[in-house]
């Protein structure tokens, strides 16, 4: 019975996950745009469909704002699909290339002892380290990640996370990886919004294109510096996690006395 529940648990707490991903780096985004782009065709276009809509009834704004969603919802997607195909083709270049030295750095950290005692723990890991080549960068996948040894690696850690120790779970990490990188296309759109907010003019067009340049800066970097952290901290979790057990499995359970003894 506890497994039955333990694995609804689990269930629950991954499907949360996946709403909460979709609503935030999918869904708000794509309303965002679609927003950003109704706002460009007001200040642009003739705005006879806005008055119109501002006396439609209610059938008609629910059927709007369902259609909103609903388009929204497609345009946040491909939106974040851009954003992560940005993020690879960075990713290409030397200067900020994934590099995942996770395994060299935590077996630095605690030694080759504890760090062997780590991989007979968790065979596949094992059997990773023993490979004398990468699997090779065959071709993209989720999240736009290199297939390849390394990869499997963060693959196994982040599953051993979420089915048997949600607590170090990296999701969190995931969650603001999507989020940031679905805001790229949004803040193109809300730059070229903000040169219609009165008549065009050159130093409002300069300034938008500035400000847009700024933020892709500080979200690519953020997300680039995420990704590598996403993979130290899958790897350094599961070690904690292992740890922590081992720990656990060698304390000696108090003495009587300190437990309050037996009952009269």
């Amino acid at each position: 019975m506890s497994s039955i529940l333990g694995a609804a648990k689990v269930a629950q707490g991954r499907f949360s996950f996946y709403v909460s991903l979709q609503l935030t780096s999918v869904l708000a985004p794509g309303v965002c745009v679609v927003a950003e782009v109704a706002f460009f065709a007001s200040r642009t276009a003739d705005a006879k469909i806005v008055k119109n809509l501002g006396h439609s009834t209610v059938l008609v704004s629910l059927i709007v704002a369902l259609a909103v969603i609903a388009i929204g919802y497609v345009v946040g997607y491909v939106c974040r699909e851009l954003g992560f195909k940005v993020v690879s083709l960075l990713e290409r270049l030397p200067p900020f290339r994934l590099r995942d030295d996770s395994a060299t750095a935590l077996a630095q950290l605690v030694g080759p002892v504890r760090y062997g005692e780590f991989l007979e723990t968790h065979p596949y890991l094992a059997a990773l380290e023993e490979e004398d080549r990468r699997l090779g960068e065959r071709r993209w996948i989720g999240g736009y990640h290199r297939d390849s040894l390394t990869y499997e690696r963060f693959v196994y850690a982040k599953a051993w996370l979420k089915n048997h120790a949600a607590g170090f779970s990296v999701d969190s990490t995931e969650s603001e990886i999507n989020i940031l990188t679905a805001t790229l296309v949004p803040i193109g759109f809300g730059a070229v919004d903000l040169t219609v907010v009165t008549a065009p003019q050159a130093w409002l067009i300069v300034l938008a294109a500035l400000l847009a340049v700024v933020l892709w800066a500080v979200v690519l970097s953020s997300v680039l510096r995420l990704r590598r952290s996403e993979r130290w901290e899958s790897l350094r979790n599961l070690l904690l996690d292992h740890s922590m057990r081992r720990a656990i499995a060698e304390y000696a359970p108090p003495p009587e006395s300190a437990r309050g003894g037996p009952p009269a």
